[in-house]
């Protein structure tokens, strides 16, 4: 699973730099960026199923371009991201998007859910 996940994060940073497994590690927070996380589930003796959640995090305000902008370049990435890795064959599938509040004035989220099938090479 260690692979997928740098590969995951290797993905999110060609789409946007300031991209990060579970949670912002940066010192000083940049605005947008992209945290993910995973949770895995069994399919059979060869397989795992995998969901990937990614949130997108913007600080500005009511102007939803930003926000939408990179919400859409990472669902078209990954829409149907296959990879073959040295453990698995990975195959991604977009499943949904939505706003999630926040509360606050200035700060816009929004999640997206990705399916990853992980078909077991060992």
């Amino acid at each position: 699973m260690k692979e997928v996940i740098k590969t995951i994060l290797k993905e999110l940073k060609s789409v946007h730099s300031e991209s990060y497994y579970i949670k912002n590690s940066a010192k000083t927070v940049k605005y947008p960026y992209v945290v993910f996380a995973t949770s895995l589930t069994n399919i059979d003796d060869y397989a795992d199923g995998c969901y990937l959640d990614v949130d997108v995090f913007c600080n500005n305000g009511l102007d939803q371009v930003q926000i939408e902008t990179l919400s859409e370049s990472i669902k078209m990435h990954f829409r149907h991201f296959d990879t073959m890795l040295e453990d698995c064959y990975m195959r991604t599938q977009f499943q949904a998007m939505q706003t999630v509040p926040t509360n606050l004035d200035d700060l816009q989220r929004r999640n997206l859910r990705f399916y990853i099938k992980l078909d077991w090479r060992k």
